[in-house]
């Protein structure tokens, strides 16, 4: 779903679905348990965007990057949901150690995992349709330039065009799941949900 820019901190305050069910939620808990001791949604916030999951794509790419996708139709893709419940375990341990740094970190980055892995959008095999176009695995793509081009060893500039059509052209993998994403954001953002 889309969380704003990584650009700066505030990116996604207006148009952004993750800020907004983050919102949405905390405003759910703080209703259903006034004095949980959970952290201020500021806080949350502060863990979206550019220091957010999203964000951690162009500080370091294919260097512990957290992969939002789901195949359910594969029941061996246990990724996102590992990693969901790794960051639920980790909310309730530093809840418990009233270590609200931690816990604002942990509720916006498992917050992220669960909207995302529900998107359909993030229900496409991303990971199998960038491999078969650049020929190798994820790991390579090591530079903002190596993400954002696609490219294999050996590709003429022809077939280099025609890859990067389908990746980035007119219905192209990450066009479309930008749109839909991008769509979402601005349908919700003047809504009270």
């Amino acid at each position: 779903m889309y969380s704003g820019t990584t650009l700066r901190n505030a990116s996604g305050k207006i148009i952004g679905a993750h800020q907004k069910l983050d919102r949405v939620a905390r405003r759910a808990l703080e209703t259903l348990a006034p004095d949980s001791g959970f952290p201020a949604i500021r806080d949350i916030l502060h863990f979206e965007g550019k220091n957010g999951p999203d964000g951690i794509k162009s500080k370091s790419p294919a260097r512990d990057e957290p992969w939002h996708y789901y195949d359910p139709m594969d029941p061996k893709d246990r990724q996102l949901i590992q990693l969901i419940e790794r960051h639920s375990k980790n909310l309730t341990a530093a809840l418990k150690r009233k270590d609200m740094e931690k816990a604002a970190f942990e509720a916006a980055w498992l917050a992220h995992a669960l909207v995302d892995g529900l998107t359909p959008a993030h229900h496409f095999p991303l990971e199998e349709k960038l491999e078969e176009l650049r020929g190798q695995g994820l790991e390579t793509r090591t530079s903002i330039k190596d993400k954002l081009i696609v490219r294999s060893e050996g590709d003429t500039a022809r077939t280099m065009f025609a890859k990067n059509w389908e990746f980035w052209g007119a219905k192209g993998v990450m066009t479309t799941h930008g749109l839909y994403e991008w769509g979402v954001a601005t349908t919700i953002a003047p809504l009270r949900i």
